[in-house]
C-alpha cells in the first residue's frame, strides 16, 4: 500500500540524502591528507587488526549507498513486513505510515553510524569507533518503543467507538 510522504518523513530523506553525499564528499576532501595505509579492522577493544589502502575508505561510503538502497527496497515491499499488528481497513493507513517513518529513520541510524566509521577511519581516532553503537542502540530501542505505539493506535483504531 502506498501511503503519502508526512512532512517528518520527507525532512528525514532529505537528511538522509545529504548524509550520503556528505559522506562521499567527506572522503574526497580528506584525500590528500590521508597516509597510504589506514586502519581498515578493529577489535572490540579499539586496537587496529588490519591495515589497508586508502582507497578502502571507499568502501564504507559505497556499503552505505548499498544499505540505503536495501531499506528503500524493503519499504517498497509491504508483503514482506513483519507488522506488529493485524491491519484492518480502519487502520491501515495509519500502520503503513507508521511503519514507512520507522524504516527511514532505520535508513538514517544506520547512514549515521556508516558515517561515523568513516570519520573514526579517517582520523585514525580509534578510540571513538564505539560511538557507532549509539545510533544502532537508539534504532533498536525507536523499534521497540515504536511498534508498542504502533499496537496501542491500531488497537484504537479498531475499537468501533475509536
Amino acid at each position: 500500500m502506498k501511503t503519502r510522504y508526512t512532512r517528518f518523513q520527507t525532512v528525514l530523506e532529505i537528511l538522509n540524502i545529504l548524509l550520503l553525499i556528505a559522506q562521499f564528499v567527506y572522503v574526497f576532501l580528506l584525500w590528500s591528507r590521508l597516509p597510504a595505509h589506514i586502519p581498515a579492522h578493529f577489535d572490540a577493544a579499539g586496537n587496529a587488526t588490519h591495515y589497508g589502502s586508502k582507497n578502502e575508505l571507499f568502501i564504507v561510503p559505497f556499503v552505505t549507498v548499498g544499505m540505503y538502497a536495501f531499506l528503500c527496497l524493503l519499504q517498497r515491499c509491504t508483503k514482506s513486513w513483519n507488522l506488529p499488528v493485524e491491519t484492518t481497513e480502519r487502520n491501515r493507513t495509519y500502520v503503513y505510515s507508521a511503519i514507512k517513518t520507522t524504516l527511514i529513520l532505520c535508513r538514517t541510524c544506520v547512514e549515521i553510524t556508516f558515517f561515523i566509521i568513516t570519520t573514526c577511519i579517517s582520523t585514525r581516532q580509534v578510540a571513538w569507533i564505539w560511538l557507532d553503537c549509539i545510533p544502532v542502540a537508539a534504532m533498536v530501542t525507536f523499534i521497540v518503543v515504536y511498534n508498542g505505539h504502533i499496537r496501542r493506535r491500531a488497537d484504537k483504531l479498531n475499537h468501533p467507538y475509536g
